[in-house]
């Protein structure tokens, strides 16, 4: 549960933690949920309001929106890259597909964003196949690197979700370990370090670009 409030605070959905129903949370669990959403509470205070940025996308289209199970292609959120979610092909960066908006693109290109998806069967030429896996994804992170100069991204290949809100100047990184994780923040030859706890967030506020 206080995994599902580092999503919440990433999606600035509020008041979350109301939505247990009836039933009152177990006694035990406020040790883990009182400290966490009082921590979630001050970041949210900070970036609520403001949209996530990056170069990858996070697409949901109108296939998708027409299967019972859009199966969407997010593992790649893990690899400590700034993201933004769209419901129109972007015109830069990479935008990764499920497997049904990736079927229904035929032969027209997107204009200007990199396709991605799953490898599949009538997998259109202009989508590059890409395995869901973060041996994958992390060898293609090392491919695009060079690309990442004017953005802040998390280094090395730990899997940490990083959202980039360029108008709060502030990066809120997520670890997705069990156990603490020294997470280094890069932004073109500037370096930040926060000890996170497992699975816990911090916000970097600041953060030119």
């Amino acid at each position: 549960m206080a995994e599902k409030l580092a999503v919440s605070t990433l999606s600035d959905v509020r008041n979350t933690m109301f939505m247990s129903g009836l039933t009152p949370f177990p006694r035990d669990h406020w040790q883990t949920l009182g400290p966490a959403m009082k921590q979630h509470a001050e970041v949210h205070r900070k970036i609520a309001g403001h949209t996530a940025r990056g170069p990858l996308k996070h697409y949901w289209g109108e296939a998708s929106r027409h299967v019972g199970d859009d199966n969407p292609f997010s593992l790649f959120l893990a690899m400590g890259v700034p993201f933004e979610v769209t419901s129109e092909f972007a015109r830069d960066g990479m935008t990764f597909l499920s497997d049904a908006d990736a079927r229904s693109i035929g032969t027209t290109p997107a204009v200007g964003t990199r396709l991605l998806a799953r490898p599949q069967a009538g997998l259109p030429l202009s989508v590059r196949p890409t395995q869901e896996s973060l041996r994958e994804l992390f060898a293609w992170k090392r491919e695009i690197l060079p690309q990442l100069e004017a953005v802040p991204y998390v280094e090395g290949e730990v899997p940490v979700v990083c959202a980039w809100f360029p108008t709060a100047r502030a990066v809120l990184v997520w670890n997705l370990n069990e156990r603490r994780q020294e997470i280094v923040l890069r932004l073109g030859i500037s370096r930040r370090l926060a000890t996170v706890e497992g699975p816990g967030v911090a916000l970097f506020e600041d953060v030119a670009g």
